[in-house]
């Protein structure tokens, strides 16, 4: 006679439950634009196209200012993509 222990039963669950976590880890998205908003107090950036961009560190957006080209890699953390990196055109140019 064998008796069924609850544990396996939990372990789809457990797996199911960290999938949210284990998607945050992925490699950054990544897109480019022009920008048309960068605040500094909140630590935004709006690209011409309209997509918002918080940024985790204000301090990474530099010298970045309206109408210059950027790249930005982010991450989508529920609604809101949050950048990780903002590489303005001559750092993106010298990295190629």
């Amino acid at each position: 006679m064998f008796v069924r222990c609850g544990v396996p039963s939990v372990l789809p669950l457990l797996l199911l439950a960290s999938l949210p976590a284990a998607a945050q880890t992925v490699t950054p998205h990544t897109t480019s634009g022009d920008v048309a908003e960068v605040d500094r107090a909140t630590g935004t950036l709006v690209l011409e196209d309209g997509e918002r961009y918080a940024v985790s560190d204000p301090d990474d957006l530099g010298t970045v200012a309206e109408g210059d080209p950027v790249e930005i890699e982010y991450r989508i953390l529920g609604d809101q993509r949050v950048a990780v990196r903002v590489i303005p055109p001559d750092v993106a140019a010298a990295e190629e």
